[in-house]
């Protein structure tokens, strides 16, 4: 897979990063996150491909930074997850103040993990974390229901994923995973806590993106 050119975006919405980092010190602790997400991925402009490395103890502020970052209002956000099942997550977004309403949840875990299941349109569940061929079948069916909305996805997460398939397997669909992505013009963010001892698979999955960080 060939990396597109990292771009820098002068006219970020966000405001300037100099002008934040004056008023650091007086942030709250969700501010400050979104300033380190802001820091990581400042230099690329939608539509890209990024791995991000969140560091353990603030992997859910880290996730919700991003999330008010990229999650627009003129986008539809494809939310995979490995990870936290439908009910916890969306309550979790409603506590940080992240309007799900543009948000299409893809839940391979709550099934397995026997939570309960909430019938909400926004939400499709899948049998398992191994069920990675019918999520490759219904993330393509959602991109092409987005239209000319910009489509952004986010996968929670690659560590979770390490669980329940083999390193060879997630490479594989990854990989396919991400040519769909790029095929439709999309942003994903990979997510994924702790790697160690995984180094091999975080070297090649950061050859499909185009850029690796951590937070």
């Amino acid at each position: 897979m060939q990396k597109k050119p990292i771009r820098k975006n002068p006219g970020d919405a966000h405001g300037n990063l100099e002008e934040i980092e004056k008023a650091e010190k007086v942030l709250s602790a969700g501010s400050k996150i979104d300033l380190k997400v802001a820091r990581a991925l400042e230099e690329l402009e939608m539509p890209f491909t990024a791995f991000v490395l969140a560091e353990p103890k603030e992997f859910s502020q880290i996730r919700a930074g991003i999330m008010r970052r990229f999650g627009l209002a003129d986008s539809m956000c494809i939310y995979i997850t490995f990870n936290t099942g439908f009910g916890k997550l969306e309550s979790g977004f409603a506590r940080e103040n992240i309007n799900t309403e543009n948000i299409r949840f893809v839940d391979l875990i709550s099934k397995t993990a026997g939570s309960r299941l909430e019938k909400k349109k926004n939400v499709s569940y899948l049998d398992g974390p191994s069920d990675l061929t019918e999520l490759i079948l219904l993330a393509e069916k959602l991109l092409n229901e987005a239209e000319q909305k910009k489509s952004f996805i986010i996968l929670d997460s690659v560590s979770t994923m390490l669980v329940y398939n083999d390193s060879s397997t997630i490479e594989k669909f990854l990989h396919a995973l991400l040519e769909k992505i790029n095929g439709f013009g999309a942003t994903a963010i990979l997510l994924s806590s702790d790697l160690t001892g995984h180094e091999e698979i975080t070297s090649t999955i950061s050859q499909f993106v185009d850029k690796m960080v951590k937070i």
